[in-house]
């Protein structure tokens, strides 16, 4: 199996890389817009804020911010809690997450969009932005030319047949050749 890759043209393991990466980013981000843009329908219910912060961490030495909203809300008799409080992309800064802290402070009332599916599934704010619906757009283009690069290593079929024939042909000949000599002394 290794051998057959090795044989492989440089074009094709870069379309396959490709391939590979902008799947998975694809599927993430297309994942992560489709909720966001179903949350929009979502049915709404009362909650409250029980926890709100700002966290701090340290990512490739930068300093990384993020809020840390917590909310609870009943729904047919049954307590949920969540902490998923968009489905848009964040800014890592600490003015970004102070400004959400301070919009949903603890024992705030808020409304609470729920999936009707899974009503453990809920935001505060629905829908998704035009920066991860982009960078699905980008990651679909890469994916496409990803694939196109690959195809364009593959020879067509008439080629493969051809080269099969000769192949087939060239050990038909050799066989005669060798029936033709006879049997080889020793």
């Amino acid at each position: 199996m290794l051998r057959v890759i090795a044989a492989w043209p440089l074009e094709r393991l870069v379309g396959l890389g490709l391939v590979a990466a902008a799947l998975i980013f694809t599927l993430l981000l297309g994942a992560l817009a489709q909720r966001g843009l179903r949350s929009l329908t979502w049915p709404v219910i009362a909650g409250v804020v029980t926890q709100s912060r700002v966290s701090w961490s340290l990512s490739d030495g930068k300093s990384r911010y993020s809020a840390q909203v917590e909310y609870t809300y009943d729904l047919a008799g049954h307590a949920y809690r969540s902490r998923t409080w968009t489905y848009r992309s964040q800014e890592p800064t600490e003015a970004f997450a102070g400004r959400i802290v301070a919009r949903y402070p603890e024992g705030h009332a808020v409304s609470v969009h729920y999936d009707p599916a899974a009503p453990s599934r809920a935001v505060l704010e629905p829908g998704t932005d035009v920066f991860v619906l982009a960078a699905l757009g980008v990651s679909a283009l890469i994916l496409i030319l990803g694939l196109g690069l690959t195809v364009s290593t593959i020879p067509p079929v008439s080629t493969l047949l051809e080269q099969s024939g000769q192949h087939a042909a060239r050990r038909r000949l050799e066989a005669r050749r060798a029936n033709a000599r006879g049997p080889q002394r020793s």
